[in-house]
Order: structure tokens, then C-alpha cells, then sequence
């Protein structure tokens, strides 16, 4: 008889995540609920990247929203999603860092607190 595990996330990991896509969904949600939907649908469709992975593959994320947005529009999307990350995570990016880096930087403070 095959056994099966599941593989389960920490709990403070799934709050972080939880944590993170807030973030996203806020900057996303400035721009209207019509244009957020279509962001999400386009990211699964083009880039395969379900919204419980955003957290999980920043690098990813911003790739595929450059594709779809471009540099400027991309570069837009990271410089409200770091602010709200700072302020969900109460830290301070250093000026120049990427999504990844600020992504990176909130997991450190958050699941070492």
C-alpha cells in the first residue's frame, strides 16, 4: 500500500503568504477591481503562476508582470507593492531593492521574530 504524505505549511509561513498577497492585492486593487482580475487571470494563463505562489516566486512575478505591463508599468507595480510591504512588515527596503529583495527581507523579519 502506497502512503501518501501531505506536505503542510507552517503556520507562521501561511501567514506571512497571507501576509504578502494582501500587499499585492492592495497595490492591485488601486487600480480597479476589472484591471486586478485580469492581472490575476493573465499571470495564471501567460506566466502559470497561481496568486498562492506570488509569495513564494517574486522573481517569477516580476518577470511575468513586465511581460504584461512592461518596464514602466511593472516598475510602478514594484515601487507601491515594497511600500506596502514596509509598511504591513514595519521595515525599511533599501532604496534600489527589487520585489524579490523586499519579499526576502519581510520573510527574515517575519518568521524570525
Amino acid at each position: 500500500m502506497l502512503s501518501t504524505k501531505k506536505i503542510v505549511a507552517h503556520a507562521d509561513e501561511k501567514e506571512f503568504n497571507t501576509k504578502i498577497l494582501k500587499c499585492i492585492d492592495k497595490v492591485l486593487s488601486t487600480f480597479g477591481d476589472s484591471p486586478r482580475l485580469l492581472l490575476y487571470y493573465l499571470l495564471v494563463k501567460e506566466c502559470f503562476i497561481p496568486k498562492d505562489q506570488f509569495p513564494s516566486k517574486p522573481k517569477e512575478l516580476a518577470s511575468c508582470l513586465t511581460n504584461i505591463l512592461g518596464e514602466t508599468g511593472y516598475r510602478l507595480i514594484e515601487t507601491l507593492t515594497i511600500r506596502e510591504i514596509q509598511t504591513e512588515f514595519n521595515i525599511s527596503v533599501p532604496e534600489g531593492s527589487t520585489l524579490s529583495d523586499a519579499v526576502d527581507q519581510a520573510r527574515n523579519r517575519f518568521l524570525t521574530c
